[in-house]
């Protein structure tokens, strides 16, 4: 019984049609098999390239990186050195800005200081206020010379 199954299946060898099926699957598989390993290998062969060149874009952009990390940390440790100079200026800017308020003010105290001494000596404000240029100094000049002249007398007091 065994062998009509085996005979109605096609398992006989003297079948001529049975066998030649049997070689054209067999080569037919053969050749599905060469071309999934020619696929396989060229696949892989294009995903190795594809690492390799994607490897070597990640290695030259994180080196690309890294020296603009470097770059961006060395300006911003001189633009703190910057701050940290302009601030120190800025506070010797307020104190000479300080500095020279006090000698203006000094200075209109002086000038009427020698206004309030030259009015005790008879010198009038008109004459005070003549500009001299004739003279090498400039008005102080002047003026100093008028002092010493009024000052030869006696004081007022």
């Amino acid at each position: 019984m065994q062998k009509a199954k085996a005979n109605l299946l096609g398992a006989s060898s003297s079948n001529p049609l049975i066998s030649s099926r049997h070689d054209y699957a067999s080569t037919h598989s053969s050749q599905q098999d060469a071309v999934i390993a020619t696929l396989s290998k060229l696949i892989n062969d294009h995903s190795d390239t594809l690492e390799k060149m994607v490897s070597e874009k990640i290695v030259e952009t994180s080196m690309k990186i890294e020296g603009l990390k470097k770059t961006v940390d060395f300006v911003c440790n001189e633009l703190k050195d910057t701050q940290k100079k302009v601030e120190a200026i800025n506070t010797c800017l307020k104190e000479k800005e300080g500095i020279v308020e006090r000698l203006k003010a000094r200075s209109e105290e002086l000038k009427n200081y020698i206004r309030w001494i030259l009015q005790l000596y008879g010198v009038d404000e008109d004459q005070m206020s003549e500009k001299r240029t004739d003279y090498p100094a400039g008005p102080w000049f002047w003026l100093t010379g008028r002092v010493n002249a009024a000052c030869k007398g006696t004081p007022p007091w």
